[in-house]
């Protein structure tokens, strides 16, 4: 993510954690960030982003790590991994294991 993101709307990410929220990049490709905090560790998380209309790349990074995401083992380079119902292909479906921090989603 962007050293001082700027907020472009709010979000969620449909899922019991603190609140969310989405920003978005000064980059050219405007590629959106959900940020989000996990208490306690969970096993399997579900990321995905099946059913969209475009193709896209989905990555995951700490808070101490903003630069290399920590998705990369389960969804090398975040695209095209897993498989979505809608048969697209275009897409990622992927579980991995959070540990108690903040994380940010980047698609």
């Amino acid at each position: 993510p962007t050293p001082s993101p700027t907020i472009f709307s709010p979000g969620n990410i449909f899922c019991d954690f603190e609140q969310t929220y989405v920003y978005s990049s000064s980059s050219p490709s405007s590629d959106i960030y959900y940020k989000f905090k996990v208490s306690e560790f969970l096993p399997n998380v579900e990321f995905a982003s099946c059913g969209s209309q475009c193709d896209t790349q989905l990555f995951v990074y700490n808070q101490y790590d903003t630069v290399n995401e920590i998705s990369y083992q389960f969804c090398i380079a975040g695209d095209d991994c897993g498989s979505c119902s809608d048969g697209s292909g275009n897409n990622e479906n992927f579980t991995m294991p959070l540990y108690p921090g903040t994380y940010y989603v980047q698609i």
